[in-house]
């Protein structure tokens, strides 16, 4: 974890349709689909920290997924504690990627977009609330339940961490495949994101651990019911 000082470029209203900040990084970092940025912006009233998601992989130039506030405009500066938690890690030889959103950020897993591309993976995205326009390319499942035969590698967006009460649907299909190819970000605040408030526990099979710390992104198999 390291603070990282930051520009914002510009605002843009793509890829999401609403719009997004366009930030220059003072440093190159890596950034794992999943992972998460605290920012704090110089200017604003309150010394608080606005969570924010990169929607693409760059080592210099990120998009998040929101403008946190009106004072984020073009040549402000920003600092950027983070890469926060783990993220995403599609398995090396997984060429089928499900993209499945049943919370309220499919944007999320945008990055994952570009990470497979680079591995000439292909895709089927769906998602419970509208998607921008994706590329042609991308198969656009009806149901959650389409893709999961042909996947060799899910990951899923989930709002609060009670799984499976509220996926039951889905719960069994999933549970009967390879676990270590179903990965989930489960959407829980991190209010301070260092560790101090205690505020992000997120439970599981094997052990509970803060989501600022260790990430929102778990394997299927360990997330708590």
């Amino acid at each position: 974890m390291r603070q990282i000082p930051a520009t914002v470029l510009s605002q843009s209203l793509e890829p999401l349709g609403t719009p997004v900040p366009i930030v220059q990084l003072s440093q190159q970092t890596s950034t794992q689909p999943g992972q998460f940025y605290m920012a704090f912006h110089h200017d604003d009233q309150v010394a608080s920290r606005s969570r924010l998601f990169p929607i693409n992989i760059s080592n210099d130039v990120l998009r998040f997924d929101q403008v946190p506030n009106p004072s984020w405009l073009p040549g402000q500066t920003v600092d950027l504690l983070g890469p926060l938690g783990n993220g995403f890690t599609p398995p090396t030889e997984s060429r089928r990627w499900l993209l499945l959103s049943f919370g309220d950020h499919p944007e999320r897993l945008y990055p994952l977009l570009d990470m497979g591309r680079e591995r000439s993976a292909s895709f089927a995205f769906w998602a419970h609330r509208p998607l921008s326009e994706l590329p042609a390319d991308i198969e656009r499942p009806v149901t959650p339940a389409e893709g999961l035969t042909w996947a060799d590698f899910i990951a899923i967006e989930l709002t609060g961490h009670n799984w499976p009460a509220n996926y039951e649907d889905l719960y069994k299909p999933l549970t009967d495949r390879l676990l270590s190819t179903v990965q989930a970000l489960i959407d829980i605040p991190t209010p301070c994101g260092i560790g101090g408030c205690l505020g992000c526990v997120l439970p599981g099979t094997k052990e509970v651990r803060l989501a600022c710390q260790q990430g929102l992104v778990r394997d299927f198999g360990e997330i708590g019911g």
